[in-house]
């Protein structure tokens, strides 16, 4: 292939000059959060074997805006949280079962990412605890029907909630 300026290209000296131009990649920048959430359960009947959990659905507009979600905590810091923090906020609640277990995930959207750490609490029929107005119990069967924002859909997967396969879920 011949071109007139060949003599005064750098592409042509350096390299492939079908290659060029090169676009520089911009580097991805995202926000780090932190939030705390529970994965709240409570039987269904005496047996216990089926159960249902507690979901609320997001503000509208906003970030997972119109979709459902775990109940969660914006918390400062970066960092595994104290486990003051989660007692602090469980009291809030009136939350007096102990944690069965513990686990966290991250979350990435396009411009920003989340770190999520969550303790999982399964109630028995006579617990009773203090959550807010908007939030709903809702058996696996009625959560496979919502719009179940990313970061709850992850969190339930990750303790273990046997969820029907979903888009995104990387089930």
């Amino acid at each position: 292939l011949f071109c007139p300026l060949r003599d005064v290209c750098r592409a042509s000296h350096e390299a492939d000059p079908l290659s060029f131009p090169v676009r520089e990649r911009k580097g991805v920048k995202r926000a780090h959060e932190s939030w705390l959430s529970i994965v709240i359960s409570r039987p269904v009947n005496r047996s216990g074997e089926r159960r249902e959990y507690a979901l609320l659905p997001r503000p509208q507009s906003g970030l997972l805006g119109g979709q459902w979600s775990l109940p969660m905590k914006r918390r400062e810091g970066i960092g595994a949280p104290l486990e003051g923090e989660f007692n602090e906020w469980f009291s809030e609640l009136s939350v007096v079962t102990p944690k069965v277990k513990s686990v966290s995930i991250k979350h990435a959207f396009t411009h920003k990412e989340w770190s999520l750490w969550a303790h999982v609490i399964e109630l028995e029929e006579t617990d009773d605890l203090t959550l807010p107005n908007e939030v709903k119990w809702l058996e696996i069967t009625d959560i496979d029907r919502l719009a179940l924002g990313g970061p709850s859909l992850k969190m339930m997967l990750a303790v273990g909630v046997e969820l029907k396969r979903r888009r995104g879920s990387g089930r």
